[in-house]
C-alpha cells in the first residue's frame, strides 16, 4: 500500500476594508498637542524613607530619580525636617 501523500495546504488569507485601514491611520497621524508637565508631588508620608534612604547611602540624585522629581524638590524635603 503506498503512503498517502497529505493534501497540500492553502493558506487563508483575509481581506481587509480599506476604509477601516484609513480611518485608523487618520487616528495614529493626528497631531499630538504635549501637555504641561506637572512635577509630581511626593506625599509627606515618604518623606522618611527619604531620609531613610539618604542615610543609607542614596544620593539625591538616586532618589530624585526613583520619585522622578527635581534633585532641588528631594533636598526641599531634606530640609524640612
Amino acid at each position: 500500500m503506498p503512503p498517502v501523500a497529505d493534501p497540500v495546504r492553502r493558506p487563508r488569507v483575509l481581506s481587509a476594508s480599506s476604509t477601516v485601514l484609513d480611518t485608523a491611520q487618520e487616528q495614529l497621524v493626528a497631531p499630538i498637542i504635549p501637555r504641561e508637565q506637572v512635577t509630581p508631588r511626593i506625599p509627606k508620608s515618604q518623606f522618611a524613607r527619604i531620609r531613610a534612604w539618604r542615610r543609607y547611602g542614596m544620593t539625591a540624585r538616586q532618589v530624585a530619580k526613583v520619585y522622578e522629581v527635581s534633585i532641588d524638590e528631594i533636598e526641599r524635603i531634606l530640609s524640612v525636617g
